[in-house]
């Protein structure tokens, strides 16, 4: 018997799972607070391929890319019509990323990367599996938020 990362006895057969590609998504373009440590400690407990995309300007990208912690990736989550130009460019750039790193869970941590990386398990050839970690307690609003809520994701924490 071996340890596993949250501490519980299980078989061999757990070394022998799959390693999993793992991209962590998170949306603030300046410091994150809260979301930063919480990524920065699902890397330190990760055991496997572990990617973060989260915007150039991003404190978490900065620390990262300083402490060469994870695989880090800049990318932006635009989230309004004004953006639409970038959006498709940001969205073209994620499903590049996935494709690239045969990403197999996107782990988002906020609406507007969440919605874009509905987009782009809409339009993927590949097919990945979708968590959301909801960071705070306002309601969902309006049908398709509701539907990418509840139905997009494969889990919600």
């Amino acid at each position: 018997m071996v340890l596993a990362p949250y501490h519980k006895a299980v078989s061999r057969t757990y070394r022998a799972r799959k390693m999993m590609n793992i991209l962590y998504t998170n949306f603030h373009v300046a410091g994150g607070g809260g979301h930063d440590v919480y990524i920065r400690t699902l890397l330190k407990q990760s055991t496997h391929t572990a990617y973060v995309a989260c915007p150039k300007s991003s404190y978490l990208y900065q620390s990262l890319t300083r402490d060469n912690v994870a695989n880090v990736l800049a990318l932006d989550f635009p989230g309004k019509l004004s953006q639409s130009v970038h959006l498709v460019t940001q969205l073209r750039r994620l499903l590049s990323i996935i494709e690239a790193h045969q990403i197999d869970i996107i782990h988002t941590n906020g609406s507007a990367d969440n919605r874009l990386v509905t987009y782009a398990r809409l339009l993927s050839r590949r097919a990945f599996k979708q968590v959301f970690t909801k960071h705070n307690g306002f309601p969902v609003r309006g049908p398709i938020s509701q539907w990418r809520f509840l139905k997009a994701n494969h889990a919600i924490i």
